[in-house]
């Protein structure tokens, strides 16, 4: 759902490019890749709009980068009895003893 909102607000810009018609291309097939094993005929037939030579079954799964999903910054969210006290964005590298300690220092 990410990919397809962030492709939305890709094509809200004026004009694209040759190089962005193909990118938009690339992410139309990763998503009905991805959308085949839910929906299969409707995604053969979407994919014989872009490629009417071949089928999306004898497509590849996409791949991912682990570099590009790692987050910078991760959120510690402190509760007590099941009740919200606080919340700190912390970087990626923190330790979990230190985050322990800091957490005492938030009950009330």
């Amino acid at each position: 759902m990410e990919l397809v909102n962030a492709t939305y607000k890709f094509l809200e810009t004026p004009r694209l490019e040759e190089g962005e018609k193909r990118l938009i291309k690339g992410v139309i097939e990763t998503i009905l890749v991805m959308l085949f094993p839910f929906v299969p005929h409707i995604t053969e037939e979407l994919w014989s709009m872009i490629d009417p030579s071949g089928r999306v079954l004898g497509t590849w799964w996409p791949r991912y980068d682990e570099n590009y999903i790692k987050e910078d910054k991760v959120t510690i969210v402190v509760q007590v009895n099941g009740k919200l006290r606080t919340e700190s964005r912390l970087t990626a590298a923190w330790k979990s003893r230190s985050s322990r300690r800091s957490s005492s220092a938030w009950r009330r």
